[in-house]
């Protein structure tokens, strides 16, 4: 497992090897995106398939879009807190492989 809530999927040099094996490839060499790094991995389906869980995948893609405009937005927030009305306690800085590039620096 490389992506998602198992507790085995906390390291993201997976995920970034499938995300340069995409970078490098040649056929998405000349578009915008990867000549501006603007690719982004997320973790399916965990975030991505409707229902509540949905806001989370919006607010990471506010942020990766309009990184300008939702300063104030953090997707790591919202989905502890996400996790925390159904009960769950979990560390998402150790636990959990969501998006790539990471948002946490």
């Amino acid at each position: 497992t490389y992506c998602g809530y198992e507790f085995n999927a906390d390291d993201p040099s997976k995920l970034a090897s499938l995300y340069l094996d995409f970078m490098n490839r040649s056929e998405f060499a000349k578009t915008n995106a990867v000549k501006n790094k603007r690719v982004y991995f997320i973790c399916l389906p965990n975030l991505l398939y409707g229902g509540a869980s949905g806001i989370i995948t919006e607010a990471y893609f506010a942020k990766w879009m309009q990184p300008n405009l939702t300063k104030e937005i953090d997707p790591l927030e919202i989905h502890k807190e996400f996790l925390n009305l159904q009960g769950v306690n979990l560390d998402l800085t150790k636990y959990g492989v969501f998006v790539y590039p990471s948002l946490v620096k």
